[in-house]
């Protein structure tokens, strides 16, 4: 293998020749060569990898020309919520080389544990790094009662400043830039533990236990608070040579600021008309610090709640509108919207069977479809950096469940920081995806659900039932059942979409030699409402429309996660839908089944209203019913809201179920308007 350099090559571009006799790399710079050497492993025959001895491999004879679109190619950690050791954390940096990865941002600091060694403040990893103990099982949202389950086990680690410089060491052998955050001024507890003086009220605080936001945070009205911030990043600098430096700046309350004496002082000394401009205050001053040492600031997006400096850059997560901002006031923007780019999130709608996930659904072909540049002009797209995944690690607890939330989603992260978005293709990258081979052969663990079966099925009311559609990558066969059992060889084939009209467990699987795929599973619960037409009376919120009113007579019920898109969910709307019942038998009953998640502003409907008609046009009350209110205590999840009323075999149905407006002054978002969310109408 022969490798040049040529000067006039960007440094990360390169150029691989692939012949019957050599192989030879051209690059602008070590990162090309490093990267078409990547390239390399990935073309390697996975036996190559398995063997010890390797004589002879056979390649493909080809050319490749390459060069990435975006010079920031990021990855975030979090190891605040839950710690990886040195070992662990340097695998991660070995994956993130395989993918092309140049930037590691490292989430050190937390409410739930600090993680970094200062030598000026020891407590912070002789208190902070310990939390005393962990929920167990999905955090409520600060609704905690005699159903929440905790480990009652002490939980911590920190790293030396010594293994710091080790593992920027090892990233910087693989071209990767080790970016540090330290959380300020929320997101603080781990911090306000150890020194009470750094808070509002000066009060002896435990490092948290739960996973939701903490209204203790920073005080922004004592100098204290600034000599200690700065003197925690004059060793932060000495450790990180790169030229960012992330500070947070996310999910901040003001609830402290707003009654604490030192603040108001602050706010009226440096005339801020709000407490939230206390926080533009304490960014900007962390900023100018950073500035004088010769260093940049990256702040998540809410630092552009206010004015911000021309020179910080932002990290847009709420979705891609604060990158887009950013970009068109001139501010350098990284995109790490949720809707893309949050791997937390399950990667498949049947998560009965997953491990743990904070909520929401993030399929491969979703992180793929990313377009960093959506709505920019050419000027403004200048200003987006990069793309970063986000793994943030409150159900993470493990280095296996690490690599499985992280692949295959980060190949697809990959091409989207190396392709121009009209250079994408969805089906040439799933067609020709072998990048599993590898990850076998390096005993990562990584999600199959791309190799199983993508199935999408819709309401025929003609037909009185679901129509079930199935599709898998490179065409493998599919087989399923409709009693519950998993698929065998020996099942039906699938040939055409199978419709299905009566209550049933349906499953299917791709089958594929050397590879045991997810078998996709739906359980259908007929009633009489399913398969009929429905109509919406009412628009239900934008982002958790999903399938539309079909949702509500598909048989399926949606889980625990209002984000799967099983459920649709209403917020300044009433739940209105029409039914036609087409002759169905008599029916007495109508059940609507919402989704509690107090914690997530997710309340259960106030009312549920009947009404009939038969010409669909004029309808008549057959029942109302209130729904009892919510108390703090009253346990989450899926329920039912049956109401009665006489037998009836009137053609049109109307259900109303109305958002509890407002919210319970018990809880912490007491007078705003709840959501609702409802995933199944049942008609008995």
């Amino acid at each position: 293998m022969n490798v040049t350099r040529d000067e006039t090559m960007p440094a990360e571009a390169y150029r691989l020749f692939v012949t019957p006799c050599r192989i030879d790399i051209v690059a602008g710079g070590a990162q090309g060569a490093f990267y078409a050497v990547q390239t390399l492993r990935q073309l390697l025959p996975a036996a190559a990898y398995e063997a010890d001895d390797v004589r002879a491999v056979e390649l493909p004879v080809v050319t490749i020309e390459d060069k990435p679109c975006l010079g920031y190619r990021g990855m975030m950690l979090d190891v605040g919520r839950h710690f990886f050791t040195v070992d662990e954390v340097k695998e991660a940096l070995d994956i993130m080389a395989l993918h092309k990865l140049n930037v590691f941002h490292w989430h050190l600091t937390d409410d739930q544990g600090w993680r970094i060694e200062i030598r000026k403040y020891p407590k912070l990893t002789e208190i902070g790094s310990v939390r005393s103990r962990t929920l167990i099982g999905r955090d409520p949202g600060g609704t905690y009662d005699e159903n929440c389950k905790f480990d009652e086990t002490p939980y911590g680690g920190y790293y030396t400043q010594d293994e710091i410089r080790d593992v920027v060491n090892y990233a910087a052998e693989r071209f990767i830039t080790v970016i540090p955050e330290i959380e300020f001024p929320g997101h603080a507890v781990g911090a306000l533990a150890s020194y009470p003086w750094l808070g509002c009220t000066g009060e002896q605080y435990e490092v948290r236990q739960t996973w939701d936001i903490d209204d203790r945070v920073f005080c922004i009205g004592k100098e204290t608070t600034f000599e200690f911030i700065e003197g925690v990043l004059e060793e932060v600098l000495e450790l990180f040579p790169s030229e960012y430096i992330h500070i947070g700046g996310d999910e901040c309350p003001t609830v402290m600021w707003k009654k604490c004496p030192h603040c108001k002082a602050r706010m009226k000394a440096e005339r801020l008309k709000r407490p939230r401009r206390l926080q533009n205050y304490a960014t900007a001053r962390v900023e100018k610090f950073l500035n004088a040492h010769g260093r940049r600031l990256i702040g998540w997006d809410e630092i552009l709640e206010g004015d911000v400096t021309p020179t910080a850059t932002i990290m847009s997560w709420r979705g891609a509108e604060g990158g887009i901002k950013a970009a068109k006031m001139g501010n350098h923007a990284i995109m790490a919207p949720t809707t893309h780019c949050y791997l937390d999130y399950y990667q498949t709608r049947d998560t009965a069977g997953e491990p743990l996930a904070i909520g929401g659904y993030l399929p491969v072909e979703k992180v793929y479809s990313l377009d960093p540049y959506e709505m920019l002009t050419a000027d403004e797209q200048r200003c987006i950096l990069g793309v970063q995944a986000n793994l943030w690690t409150e159900y993470v607890l493990s280095d296996e469940h690490l690599e499985y939330m992280l692949l295959p989603r980060l190949a697809a992260l990959s091409e989207v920081q190396w392709c121009l978005p009209e250079t994408k293709d969805w089906n040439r990258f799933i067609g020709s995806f072998r990048m599993d081979e590898i990850y076998s052969q390096m005993g990562y663990e990584f999600a199959k659900h791309i190799f199983g079966v993508t199935a999408s099925y819709a309401v025929d009311p003609e037909k009185g039932g679901v129509v079930m559609t199935l599709t898998t990558q490179g065409g493998a066969p599919i087989r399923y059942t409709l009693d519950g059992s998993d698929p065998t060889a020996s099942s039906p084939l699938y040939k055409a979409p199978v419709t299905i009209g009566e209550s049933c467990t349906f499953k299917a699987a791709a089958l594929r030699e050397g590879m045991q795929t997810p078998v996709y599973a739906r359980k259908f619960d007929f009633n009489k409402a399913t398969g009929r037409r429905i109509a919406l009376n009412a628009a239900p919120t934008l982002k958790y429309t999903y399938g539309g009113a079909s949702l509500l007579v598909d048989g399926y019920r949606g889980g625990p996660v209002y984000s799967n898109g099983a459920w649709i969910g209403f917020l300044n709307e009433p739940l209105d839908v029409t039914i036609d019942m087409q002759g169905a038998k008599p029916y007495s009953a109508v059940t609507v089944e919402s989704l509690v998640e107090k914690g997530e502003w997710v309340f259960p409907p106030s009312s549920v209203g009947v009404y009939l008609s038969d010409d669909g046009r004029e309808f008549t009350e057959a029942a109302l019913m209130s729904v009892p209110q919510e108390t703090a205590g009253s346990p989450d999840g899926v329920k039912p809201f049956k109401v009665l009323f006489p037998e009836t075999s009137a053609r049109y149905l109307r259900v109303v179920a109305r958002t509890v407006d407002p919210i319970p002054a018990w809880h912490g978002a007491a007078g705003q308007k709840a959501h609702m969310f409802v995933d199944e109408i049942i008609v008995e």
